[in-house]
């Protein structure tokens, strides 16, 4: 019995529109992925024809374990996989499907390697293909591969694309930029911080926990005056009582968050989870915050700054730089350092500080247009 070609992969063919190239001068890289990896294509390699992402047929029919065999004289090559057959004959230039000619010149050749648009090959061998156009990524999947989803997979994409710019930043001598967090005011050490950081014109972010915000709101509203970034640090920061149940922890946090709106008129998104994400944040709390729009940052740099007493806070100092050192070395973009508003804390900062400015670093506060996932579950929706 000869296979039928569907009629929606017809018209796939025929209403390409996906593909579309309108800032093509601008962006001509296109990608590949399958699953939740991109496909090593050389630069320029993905080829783009008739607003359709052409691919070598036989790479990409590797990539896909599919069957490759070439007749003896090299004329036809057949592609099969999933009991699906795709043949063409050099010769004529035609493309069969199960035998059957298309009528269309689907396959080309390019300097003696054969290119197929690369929807047509993934669906006619079982995958289903999405194009992810803010990466620019044409992705292959299929249901008996489990896979990330496809905001998942692009938040993926962009920090590998993040790590692989800081190293190419770092061999050029360019330095991660550094974020300066504060957890657990704001108190009577937060003033201190506060004006080291207007004398140095650099903006941070403080985790703020809501008893000690109803103790200080006239702190709360100079932080967001003079420019830092607020998150959310709980209500009560007591681990017994936070993490009991889902329930607790999102009442906390929405709490915190509303009292922060109450005060600067701004919602905040941010959540730094007290002691930090793991173990303690829960597959069904990290569920519940996905679907509320929070956002969970931890850090990569941790100084232990509140084990240490403010005489020996040049501990916090070197230990600071010892972290950020350790931090760069493994190629992050982004250098998130855990302090907390402490008085030893508030004493080493100006010399950790000049530290930061004299080896060449940057200093910014959190930016939620520019987010960037830093949790410990690497979870790219938080």
């Amino acid at each position: 019995m000869k296979r039928i070609i569907p009629t929606s992969v017809i018209c796939l063919l025929v209403f390409f529109s996906q593909y579309l190239l309108s800032a093509e001068a601008k962006e001509p890289n296109r990608f590949i992925g399958l699953h939740d990896q991109l496909l090593a294509f050389e630069e320029g390699e993905i080829a783009v024809e008739n607003g359709q992402l052409m691919v070598p047929i036989e790479k990409m029919a590797r990539y896909l374990h599919a069957d490759i065999t070439s007749s003896e004289n090299g004329q036809r090559l057949t592609i099969q996989k999933n009991g699906q057959r795709i043949a063409y004959d050099r010769l004529t230039g035609s493309t069969m499907v199960n035998g059957i000619p298309l009528g269309l010149e689907m396959i080309q050749a390019k300097e003696e390697t054969l290119y197929i648009p690369i929807r047509f090959l993934g669906e006619m061998t079982g995958f289903e293909v999405d194009y992810i156009p803010t990466i620019r990524t044409a992705r292959l999947t299929s249901v008996t591969s489990p896979h990330l989803n496809n905001a998942q997979f692009e938040e993926k994409v962009r920090n590998a694309q993040v790590k692989k710019q800081a190293e190419v930043k770092r061999t050029q001598g360019e330095r991660p930029v550094v974020y300066l967090t504060f957890d657990d005011g704001p108190n009577k050490n937060t003033p201190s911080i506060l004006e080291t950081l207007k004398v140095n014109h650099i903006q941070g972010t403080f985790f703020l926990v809501g008893k000690q915000v109803n103790y200080f709101p006239e702190l709360v509203q100079k932080i967001q005056a003079e420019g830092h970034s607020i998150g959310l640090h709980s209500m009560t920061h007591e681990r017994s009582v936070l993490y009991a149940s889902t329930e607790n922890f999102m009442n906390e946090m929405n709490e915190i968050q509303q009292l922060i709106r109450n005060l600067t008129g701004q919602t905040s998104l941010l959540i730094r989870a007290p002691y930090g994400s793991y173990p303690y944040v829960t597959k069904e709390m990290r569920s519940s915050l996905i679907q509320s729009g929070y956002k969970l940052w931890d850090w990569n740099a941790d100084p232990f700054d509140w084990k240490i007493k403010i005489d020996d806070y040049q501990q916090i100092v070197q230990a600071v730089k010892n972290e950020v050192e350790k931090a760069e070395k493994k190629n992050n973009a982004h250098i998130v350092i855990l302090l907390h508003d402490r008085e030893a804390t508030a004493k080493a900062l100006p010399e950790i500080i000049a530290w930061l400015k004299n080896e060449g670093f940057h200093m910014r506060a959190y930016d939620p247009d520019n987010h960037f996932v830093n949790n410990f579950y690497d979870d790219p929706s938080l």
